[in-house]
Formats: structure tokens, C-alpha cells, sequence
């Protein structure tokens, strides 16, 4: 649903030790993109965890992060910057739940539905 496309800037410190962050709290589902402030390029999603650390041997260090997954809801990436850089995911939010008064629940009409 395109209305729940958003995307928003996770900053990670120069000479990070650990290798996730936590997500967004809007964070729903389904991040289809990263672009890196650093590298000024995309940077790779991969499938899963194990994927993304069949690809490193240890704690590799880089100038910029090359590749990212989302498990659960961390953001896990590779290798580790040794300068502080910008990411911004591109995702799906969670929805915004609907409140309705109290007063007029038994009169609601949610697109025909009783």
C-alpha cells in the first residue's frame, strides 16, 4: 500500500562495536531500500542473517556499510564503519490505528459493514 511507504535516518557511529541497531519504531514490514550518506550509493539488503555473515569473516572494518538485513526489528549491517555515516531505510510503517468516540459505536459504518 503505497500510504504506508515511508523512510527515516538511523545514525551509526563512528568505530561501532556492535553490529545492530534497533529499527525505526514505525517500522512495520518489507524494507526495500537503504541509501547511504557516506558511499552516496545503495546499499545491499540481504536475505537473512545468515546470508549477510557467510559473507564476512569476523569484524571486518570499512569506511562505509555495504550490506544491511532487518531481523525482527534490528537493523544488522556489515561490515563496521570506521567513520560515522547516515542511513536511510526506505520501508513499510506500521498502520495508524483508527480511534473512534465511545459514544458512537454502536452507529458505526466502516464501508458497509455492520
Amino acid at each position: 500500500m503505497p500510504e504506508l511507504q515511508d523512510q527515516d535516518t538511523v545514525s551509526i557511529e563512528e568505530s561501532a562495536t556492535e553490529n545492530s541497531i534497533p529499527m525505526p519504531d514505525d517500522y512495520g514490514r518489507d524494507m526495500y531500500r537503504v541509501y547511504s550518506s557516506l558511499s552516496l550509493k545503495e546499499v545491499n539488503i540481504r536475505g537473512s542473517l545468515k546470508v549477510l555473515e557467510r559473507l564476512y569473516t569476523g569484524q571486518e572494518t570499512t569506511d562505509f556499510i555495504q550490506d544491511v538485513v532487518v531481523v525482527g526489528k534490528a537493523l544488522w549491517f556489515r561490515p563496521l564503519p570506521v567513520t560515522a555515516q547516515d542511513l536511510t531505510l526506505y520501508y513499510y510503517r506500521k498502520p495508524v490505528p483508527v480511534e473512534f468516540d465511545d459514544a458512537d459505536d454502536e452507529d458505526l459504518d466502516l464501508d458497509g459493514i455492520p
